[in-house]
């Protein structure tokens, strides 16, 4: 009796699952296909990392920070990491105060399969020195936004 019971009830739970052949079931949304041409992508992070160099040159802490997603993160070297829009706008206008006589060169740019995340792989020259920085970008509907920073000096590790 209890194996007939299961059975009715496990028979009335898989009915109730079933769509009626009569309605049709449309998506909830419509789907996001990302076009993703690796050209274009490339060039417009290509010429954001002109206009960071354009405003890191000309003391424009306002339009670096412009560049960041307001989650963004990003990783000094030897500081603690900087998150968020009130404490990006804070670090920038006083790392970036004075001009700086600062070149960025784009090395790579990878873009996802998805098209919507990408990273830069680049170095900067600054007073004869060489250094590198590793960036990501998300794809927004304002276009292509910095939400993660890490740059580091060439310079040698001294150990004490």
């Amino acid at each position: 009796m209890d194996r007939l019971f299961l059975f009715s009830l496990l028979a009335l739970a898989l009915a109730a699952c079933q769509t009626p052949e009569t309605e049709t079931t449309e998506p909830t949304a419509t789907p996001v296909t990302n076009v993703s041409d690796p050209a274009a992508d490339r060039a417009a992070i290509e010429a954001m990392t002109a206009e960071y160099t354009r405003a890191v040159q000309a003391a424009d802490a306002d339009a670096v920070s412009a560049l960041y997603a307001d989650d963004a993160t990003i990783h000094p070297p030897n500081e603690p990491s900087v998150s968020g829009r009130e404490a990006l706008d804070a670090y920038f206008a006083t790392i970036h105060a004075e001009p700086q006589a600062i070149t960025f060169v784009t090395e790579d740019v990878v873009v996802s399969e998805s098209a919507d995340l990408a990273y830069e792989v680049g170095s900067w020259e600054e007073g004869g020195a060489t250094s590198k920085y590793l960036t990501v970008y998300l794809r927004t509907p304002e276009g292509w936004r910095i939400v993660a920073d890490s740059w580091s000096a060439d310079a040698p590790t001294t150990i004490n």
